[in-house]
């Protein structure tokens, strides 16, 4: 536990930790600095028919009054500290991102498909919302990537910021609608909140981005693009050609998520072959 430049040990957290648990805080605990020497507190705890002999830490037995020096955090410092936050917030974002795309990309392209089967009885209604469907798609994997986002601001600090972002969010929303929906109709209303939800997904990344002092390549995210596209592709391929040997609505969704799949998985891995320890298809990296 990091507060002030100096390091709790896990010996001193440990008789703070019920003060940590119930009220979020440490309270009547010093601080100690990890390699100082500290005397070992001469409170002796009692417990019925039992006797005290001792304090056990690290194989060895320490009485009250005894010298003990403070451990440190195991290759704990400012940079693994940077590392590991750079690292979890990279594959937070990797990690929702795999999961959005995928999701987006076969519903964009499978929408007819999609809506006949939800609404069999209602084709023409359903025919009108294709189109508005796909313009929504990327305001999805916007929304998808933004939640994590939300969590991790408030983690540094900005708890406030998600809430002023989503009042952004919905100022574009309403400008957006008043603007597209009378020249595009229902498409515009689905325009407007993927321009809604790009923008809340633009401001929490910037924002975040600098109060937690972190940098992202954008590369492995154009991976994971690329991925979805070529799988968007393939989906749509098989798609046409089951559509033309007369396959039903389920037999095409089928097949084409499929292709789609292993079309998507495929490339994942083969990026992760050449990214090194930035593997983004088992969502863990080796320290």
């Amino acid at each position: 536990i990091a507060e002030k430049g100096t390091l709790l040990s896990v010996v001193n957290a440990a008789g703070a930790g019920d003060a940590l648990l119930r009220y979020g805080k440490i309270t009547g605990n010093a601080d100690y600095a990890s390699g100082e020497t500290v005397l070992v507190t001469r409170i002796i705890p009692t417990k019925e028919k039992s006797t005290f002999i001792g304090w056990m830490y690290d194989g060895e037995m320490y009485q009250a009054g005894d010298s003990l020096e403070m451990p440190g955090s195991k290759g704990l410092n400012d940079k693994s500290i940077y590392t590991a936050l750079e690292n979890g917030t990279r594959q937070a974002l990797i990690t929702s991102m795999i999961m959005a795309v995928p999701a987006a990309v076969g519903i964009g392209v499978l929408a007819p498909e999609v809506l006949a089967l939800l609404y069999p009885r209602q084709t023409d209604e359903a025919a009108i919302c294709v189109s508005a469907l796909r313009w929504l798609m990327p305001g999805m994997v916007c929304l998808c990537v933004s939640y994590p986002l939300f969590s991790m601001l408030q983690a540094v600090g900005k708890a406030s910021a998600p809430l002023k972002i989503m009042l952004m969010g919905t100022g574009v929303k309403l400008a957006g609608n008043l603007a597209a929906i009378p020249f595009m109709g229902v498409d515009g209303a689905a325009l407007s909140t993927s321009l809604c939800y790009g923008l809340i997904l633009f401001v929490s990344l910037k924002t975040y981005l600098k109060a937690a002092d972190v940098r992202i390549s954008p590369v492995l995210f154009g991976k994971v693009l690329y991925s979805g596209a070529m799988c968007g592709g393939a989906a749509y391929l098989v798609s046409s050609a089951a559509e033309k040997m007369g396959a039903s609505a389920m037999t095409v969704m089928i097949l084409s998520a499929a292709a789609g799949g292993v079309v998507y998985l495929g490339l994942l891995t083969v990026f992760a072959l050449t990214a090194g320890s930035s593997t983004i298809v088992t969502f863990s990296e080796k320290a």
